[in-house]
């Protein structure tokens, strides 16, 4: 989607002479990069993952004062954008194979998928050559018949590959970019604005929130450097050297795929289970969670049983956690509460509420967990769903069809599926949990945009669900950040008193996505700290 399409802004511009000079003189096996001050090229880009094929053409101008006049225009199928300065808009492709997209298309392309090219030109100063010898590097690294140069633009690393000093290749974690046209012809023209068929500052500033409305998150300058230290990029090679322990996944609402627990559940979390190798095992839970809400005692044990499963007293006390024992517990049958300990437990959305009121309940305890888009002081999203589907706020037909169609709503019905009245913000009943998140939470993730990440377009699920969030998120129009379902001053609420910061590697993570993003389902963005929720799962580690 526009995630393969847009992020090569963020390596297209190679760097500036003097940095070229600088190297060039430091070793001269190293070949400068030369860029004159007007360039203009057509690119095919290459996804590492689909194989996919998109392209596109891209026009800079250094002005007098220095700064940069950025032109781009990229061709997705039948869907043509085009970009200038940071303005975006979609427009009818020039031709006449492609059909026009409709307006509401448009809306599927996020200006957040999109780098911000304004801050380009402080990156540049910090290229550096990387030498081949040096890594375990990708092998189309080692294809690269010229010298190699090393940038980091929001905070993510990009490889530059330079032959008879002209840039000739992008490499990335996710993508190749070719360039097919000698840039450094003089004379080349700007670009011819389209006409517009739909313009986005309305969608961006619905998302971006300034952040001094909660001075909680520490965001960082999108010119930051890239990579914290002692962090490997995506070529260098990769050893696990941290204690691995067994780690257990609680999902949140919605959930339908009933089964005994397993060791995988991507239709839920994604390829996270390939994204956590500090974890021995995996294990993830699949319970009925749409007819069930967080305070369902047969719910809440049956978490507590996954959690439990491998600790010495469980073929002791494993009968009071069978739907045959009813309310009974181990507490209020043998005077204490079961502990589960030594594992990293992942809790993504209402997850989070079934333990705080598993542990408020005497049902089980946990010494430690990780919140993930915790509700913990309940939405007004889930409180506004469970109105429109009831009826008691009037909408649109078809929006009221899509909450049906999303999974809000009972078909057929003017009823909410119950879990969603469970989370309501002013349900009484959600007191007192996120104190006890306080307590027992080592490091959580808050998303921050309902736009999120934009989906592959072959995974229906996917769009379908990304669709729902942003009908959610647009109607809610929050005053705050808030990931579409959940906003910031609820799931923060848990962990009350610590700094988030937009950085991956951080325990308390302020993330550019939506609610479903934060399961790993949708992958990692591919530009921006603040857009990967998967790599933050392979940072997370037992606090003891």
């Amino acid at each position: 989607m526009m995630k393969f399409v847009c992020v090569f802004l963020c390596c297209l511009l190679c760097a500036q002479q003097s940095i070229a000079d600088e190297f060039l003189s430091r070793d001269p096996e190293i070949e400068s990069i030369r860029v004159p001050k007007v360039a203009r090229t057509r690119f095919e880009m290459t996804s590492r993952e689909s194989k996919h094929n998109f392209g596109g053409e891209f026009y800079k101008e250094e002005r007098q004062d220095g700064t940069w006049h950025i032109q781009l225009t990229v061709k997705f199928g039948d869907l043509c954008f085009y970009f200038e300065n940071g303005k975006m808009f979609s427009h009818e492709c020039p031709s006449e194979h492609s059909l026009p997209p409709k307006e509401d298309d448009s809306l599927c392309y996020p200006p957040l998928d999109v780098p911000p090219v304004l801050f380009l030109q402080s990156v540049f100063d910090r290229a550096r050559p990387v030498l081949k010898n040096d890594f375990v590097v990708d092998a189309d690294m080692l294809a690269c018949p010229g010298s190699l140069y090393h940038i980091e633009y929001t905070r993510v690393p990009y490889v530059l590959c330079v032959v008879n000093h002209r840039l000739s290749h992008v490499l990335s974690e996710h993508f190749i970019l070719k360039l097919l046209d000698d840039v450094f012809l003089d004379g080349r023209t700007p670009l011819v604005p389209p006409a517009p068929l739909f313009n986005y500052d309305s969608i961006f500033e619905m998302c971006e929130q300034s952040s001094h409305d909660h001075p909680s998150i520490q965001l960082s300058p999108f010119d930051a450097h890239a990579m914290r230290p002692g962090e490997p990029s995506w070529y260098e090679l990769r050893i696990l050297s941290d204690k691995m322990v067994p780690c257990v996944f609680l999902h949140g609402v919605g959930n339908t795929d009933i089964g005994t627990p397993a060791d995988t559940f991507p239709q839920y979390w994604g390829k996270v289970h390939d994204t956590t190798p500090q974890c021995s095992k995996r294990t993830f839970v699949r319970e009925e969670t749409k007819m069930r809400g967080w305070d369902d005692i047969s719910l809440q044990k049956a978490y507590c049983a996954v959690l439990l499963q491998d600790q010495p007293e469980w073929p002791s006390i494993q009968q009071y956690f069978t739907p045959e024992s009813g309310n009974v517990t181990v507490y209020s049958a043998l005077g204490y509460v079961p502990k589960a300990t030594g594992k990293i437990i992942f809790a993504h959305s209402m997850g989070n509420l079934v333990l705080a009121g598993a542990i408020q309940g005497n049902v089980c305890d946990v010494d430690t967990w990780v919140e993930v888009q915790g509700p913990m002081a309940g939405s007004l999203a889930a409180k506004t769903v469970v109105e429109i589907c009831t009826g008691k706020t009037k909408v649109e037909g078809i929006e009221r069809e899509a909450l049906v169609r999303f999974g809000y709503c009972i078909p057929n019905t003017h009823l909410p599926y119950p879990a969603y009245a469970t989370m309501s913000n002013d349900d009484p009943r959600l007191a007192g949990l996120d104190a006890i998140a306080q307590t027992k939470v080592s490091a959580a993730l808050c998303g921050t945009c309902f736009s999120g990440i934009v989906p592959d377009p072959t995974n229906f699920d996917r769009v379908e669900e990304w669709l729902g969030l942003n009908l959610i998120g647009a109607y809610m129009r929050y005053k705050e950040r808030s990931d579409g379902m959940v906003p910031w001053s609820s799931c923060s609420s848990g962990v009350n008193g610590h700094s988030f910061d937009d950085h991956f590697q951080s325990n308390f993570y302020a993330a550019t996505i939506n609610h479903a993003d934060g399961t790993c389902r949708s992958g990692d963005g591919w530009w921006g700290s603040s857009r990967m929720p998967c790599k933050w799962y392979a940072s997370r580690r037992l606090p003891y």
